[in-house]
């Protein structure tokens, strides 16, 4: 398998956990502001808006690679994300 075509495997993988983060930040966004934390908040926001564009370059990425490969994109890739939610 080439570069190419894996890429295309991967690519909806990394879309998926890149909008898990966004949804996860926004979450914390939303904390920081009720405790009166607003400038960590503010950046933590502009961080999700760059994550926005990120996830908005991948998928133009996938696109353009010819969208999804062959293989299942939900596969296990042999690396476990933990999220800390306190």
């Amino acid at each position: 398998m080439d570069a190419l075509q894996k890429v295309r495997v991967v690519l909806p993988h990394w879309i998926e956990h890149n909008q898990g983060h966004m949804e996860e930040s926004r979450k914390w966004v939303e904390a920081l502001r009720s405790e009166g934390n607003e400038p960590v908040a503010a950046l933590v926001e502009e961080a999700v808006a760059a994550m926005a564009r990120a996830g908005h370059l991948l998928v133009h990425a996938l696109e353009t690679a010819g969208g999804p490969g062959d293989h299942d994109s939900h596969h296990h890739h042999g690396h476990d994300h933990h999220h800390h939610h306190d």
